[in-house]
């Protein structure tokens, strides 16, 4: 498994998270990332026109947890398609590494915000 944690919080860093369709980088792979008015969170889908995946975030994610919610994606889209681990694997190493980013970025209490509402979002998968 090859995570470069630091190149993925730099891309994700990088972007507005603004809607706008935007891309990034990693592991020489191209992301697509934008948001959706139809999604209560965020979620990723198998490459259509670049290298590395497509995200989707919920536009209605509280703007600081944003980041965090893309890069859990990407991480977990890389590990699960180009790096062929199984899906409930790729996504427990995609919540360590969203926690970790959140918990570099954001305020103490912006980030026990951000990980009870992590956790409610789970609930309703």
């Amino acid at each position: 498994m090859n995570i470069d944690f630091d190149a993925l919080k730099s891309a994700v860093d990088g972007l507005f998270l603004d809607g706008s369709h935007e891309t990034l980088e990693y592991f020489g792979r191209t992301y697509f990332v934008t948001s959706s008015p139809d999604l209560d969170t965020a979620v990723w889908f198998a490459p259509t026109y670049y290298t590395g995946a497509d995200i989707y975030f919920c536009e209605r994610i509280p703007e600081k947890f944003k980041g965090p919610v893309v890069l859990h994606e990407i991480l977990e889209a890389d590990l699960r398609v180009h790096q062929e681990l199984p899906l409930s694997e790729a996504h427990k190493i995609a919540v360590i590494h969203d926690s970790l980013y959140a918990k570099q970025k954001l305020t103490e209490q912006d980030f026990l915000k951000y990980e009870k509402w992590r956790k409610k979002q789970k609930v309703k998968k």
